[in-house]
């Protein structure tokens, strides 16, 4: 999957639909990471681990360093 920006407005669609999954927030963090937007990202994976995603806490920590 090379479109991120695709894929990211598909995570946009799903979270506006369901704005409680964690693997949302892990996963459109993800897509912000790999289109550059770290700030972005890091602001998504917090809230993946603010519902629950504790796996998410390792890419928060990651981008700190």
């Amino acid at each position: 999957m090379d479109d991120f920006g695709a894929a990211l407005a598909d995570m946009d669609d799903a979270i506006e639909l369901d704005g409680k999954k964690a693997s949302y927030f892990k996963q459109r963090g993800n897509f912000h990471y790999q289109l550059k937007d770290k700030d972005k990202a890091c602001a998504d994976w917090n809230k993946a681990v603010q519902l629950g995603d504790t796996k998410a806490k390792y890419s928060v920590d990651q981008y700190r360093k």
